[in-house]
């Protein structure tokens, strides 16, 4: 008996992650949004070998649900690392593409490699061969949810 209790609990705690966007921004409200002001890598919406939806997602899509989504995004921008703003910028292009070309025209001459993690693959991507990802669209649209 103590062991299935152990087993459920884990299970739920792994479980969580795949919670809804709602539920997850209802427990965190506003956070300031530490995993992607401080992400050491840019993902994909599904990573590791189960799956699971990283942190750095989950908050965008919480920003993204936001009816001051763009003010927020322009807010954390200026105080992310290089990874967290990626994950900034997918969610500028979601809102207004044409804004995301002129705030990511920088970022797409940028030679600098970031960490990357695309389901259970971890690399370095060069910064600006991820915007030019962002630019087809799919990458933002996955990122930003169902």
């Amino acid at each position: 008996r103590g062991k299935m209790i152990h087993l459920l609990t884990w299970y739920l705690i792994l479980a969580a992650p795949g919670g809804s966007t709602d539920s997850f921004c209802r427990v965190h409200g506003e956070s300031r949004y530490p995993s992607i002001r401080h992400a050491e890598f840019f993902s994909n919406s599904a990573v590791g070998y189960g799956g699971s939806t990283p942190m750095q997602v989950r908050e965008l899509r919480c920003i993204l649900s936001r009816p001051d989504a763009s003010d927020v995004l322009d807010g954390l921008i200026k105080h992310a690392t290089l990874a967290g703003q990626l994950f900034i910028l997918a969610g500028i292009y979601l809102i207004d593409t044409d804004r995301f070309e002129r705030v990511a025209r920088p970022h797409a001459r940028d030679k600098r490699t970031v960490k990357t993690v695309y389901g259970c693959i971890e690399s370095e991507a060069k910064v600006a061969s991820v915007i030019d990802e962002m630019r087809k669209g799919n990458l933002p649209r996955e990122l930003g949810g169902p």
